[in-house]
């Protein structure tokens, strides 16, 4: 789509509309500097502070396991987003429920990845509501972590969460809006949970001014990138080509048989390696981390 200033993306043109508003630069008033990162303040180390909220979808979104058919059964309601302050990584558990019990599911995945680096989450910050149940907090006090809550009503007050889940959304929004341009016949909504963990996985590895050119995912492990997960990157439901699991196996197949199938990509396994993409069988539904 070509604009004024250029061309202009389609999907990021439809996913970023809003009300126009009144010219208000009169009399507008920032904010103090000393406010400025409050909420961030002396969070130095990753893992000395976390902030998490949960975000509701009204369409059920569909698990990677399975061939979707079950989504309207069993399929995912929503999820926690969590942030790290030092670091700025953000961590997705989508949930099925928005339970006491599936929070903290989420919670103990998020620290056995920390532990596994080698990093120890000392506190989080969330709103009131299931952070501040009995599950959740007999967890937290056996791990001996802190938590702080924000005033009732006040959701400016855990605004690292609120932004975040904002940001991970309007980029899924667009894979998805781009996915229904470009290929609408095999566009479907309950791939949201797919689209943010994919917007996730961009985020982490993408390199920031405000981190002084390093990743999330660098500032959190200590280590630097050469950003090669980046250049093996897909645009989320792209078509990519599957060889024929008899040439996987190499077995022969007829001379003249198509050596490929098409499917699409929804982003990359967490279970193998970062050349492991997973891929959607547009005919079946199935979704299988793919490397050939």
């Amino acid at each position: 789509m070509l604009g004024l200033l250029g061309v202009k993306c389609g999907a990021c043109l439809l996913t970023k509309a809003k009300r126009r508003t009144p010219d208000s630069t009169r009399g507008y008033q920032s904010k103090p500097p000393d406010n400025n990162m409050l909420l961030k303040r002396n969070h130095l180390r990753p893992g000395q502070c976390l902030s998490c909220d949960h975000y509701v979808s009204p369409i059920k979104g569909r698990r990677v396991d399975g061939y979707g058919k079950r989504t309207q059964l069993d399929g995912y309601v929503g999820g926690a987003i969590y942030v790290d302050h030092a670091s700025a990584k953000i961590f997705h558990h989508p949930q099925a429920s928005l339970s006491a019990a599936d929070t903290l599911r989420g919670k103990q995945i998020i620290e056995q990845e920390a532990h596994d680096l080698g990093r120890k989450i000392e506190s989080y910050h969330s709103d009131n509501g299931i952070f501040a149940q009995k599950e959740f907090k007999d967890h937290r006090e056996h791990q001996k972590q802190k938590l702080s809550f924000c005033g009732v009503g006040a959701h400016h007050q855990n605004g690292i969460a609120e932004i975040n889940i904002k940001t991970v959304c309007n980029l899924a929004r667009a894979n998805l809006i781009h996915l229904m341009l470009m290929w609408p016949e095999k566009c479907n909504v309950n791939l949201w949970t797919l689209a943010i963990n994919y917007a996730v996985w961009i985020f982490n590895r993408l390199p920031k001014a405000s981190l002084g050119g390093l990743s999330p995912n660098e500032i959190w492990s200590g280590v630097r990138s050469d950003y090669a997960d980046l250049r093996r990157a897909h645009v989320f439901g792209c078509p990519v080509y599957v060889l024929d699991p008899r040439l996987q196996n190499g077995v022969q197949i007829p001379k003249w048989d198509s050596r490929a199938r098409v499917g699409m990509f929804v982003g990359f396994s967490t279970d193998h390696s970062s050349l492991v993409p997973l891929v959607l069988n547009t005919r079946t539904g199935n979704i299988s981390p793919q490397y050939h």
